[in-house]
């Protein structure tokens, strides 16, 4: 039998969102909260055995943090058989250079891990990969954007923060995807101080210390103005 449970969310539904899975906030309008439900849920889990999920840690983990944000105790998946196609497959035709180059050029590399053969070896791979998938008529831009299409939403070099519909947002940790300004003005001051005085690119803490300063706009047309990518 097929069970499923449609939730009110407790902060409104993104465009993007929105966009991938078709479900509006109207849509939920009538629908429990996930508070209302957590104990029927909590409970299909625990009496289920095996646990069957394509990349299913990513859905644990959500499930988890959903389940501690409304005061009920987690899951133990680790009493069950979790069973995930995704993690089959990668460990069956391993990922590695090696593995690539016997399956997209058709031979065994005789010399990996040495630099220049390895440069060389992903080249012939990437030719290999391009004609596999019908890749080979895409140009460079479309294909880099094939690769990385978040990284178009990069604040200044690195992935740490990013664009997302106009406000700066966390691109890693415990935040990610959530308002950098939302999370400071929370923060009693010991997120922001753990960022200030660890091993973050100099970009990242220039924007958390002018954050607080700034307005929105502000803020854009300054991150602009340093970093160009506004």
């Amino acid at each position: 039998p097929s069970k499923t449970w449609r939730i009110k969310p407790s902060v409104p539904i993104s465009p993007a969102a929105e966009k991938v899975h078709g479900i509006s906030m109207d849509d939920l309008r009538d629908c429990p909260s996930f508070a209302d439900v957590a104990n029927e849920i909590r409970e299909y889990f625990e009496k289920a055995e095996v646990i069957i999920g394509y990349n299913v840690e990513f859905d644990i983990s959500f499930l988890q943090a959903e389940l501690q944000r409304v005061d009920q105790p987690p899951v133990l998946f680790n009493k069950k058989s979790v069973v995930d196609p995704y993690v089959i497959w990668r460990k069956s035709e391993p990922r590695n250079l090696s593995s690539a180059y016997e399956r997209f050029v058709g031979k065994t590399m005789s010399n990996a891990h040495a630099a220049e053969d390895d440069v060389a070896a992903t080249g012939e791979v990437l030719q290999g990969m391009l004609e596999s998938f019908n890749l080979k008529d895409l140009s460079w831009e479309k294909l880099g954007q094939f690769c990385q299409s978040s990284r178009s939403q990069w604040i200044g070099p690195t992935y740490h923060l990013q664009w997302k519909e106009n406000s700066v947002v966390f691109g890693f940790g415990k935040h990610k995807d959530r308002p950098l300004r939302e999370v400071l003005e929370e923060d009693d001051g010991g997120y922001a101080a753990w960022l200030m005085r660890s091993d973050f690119p100099s970009h990242v803490k220039a924007i958390i210390q002018e954050t607080p300063r700034r307005s929105q706009s502000e803020l854009k047309t300054w991150i602009e103005e340093q970093f160009g990518n506004a």
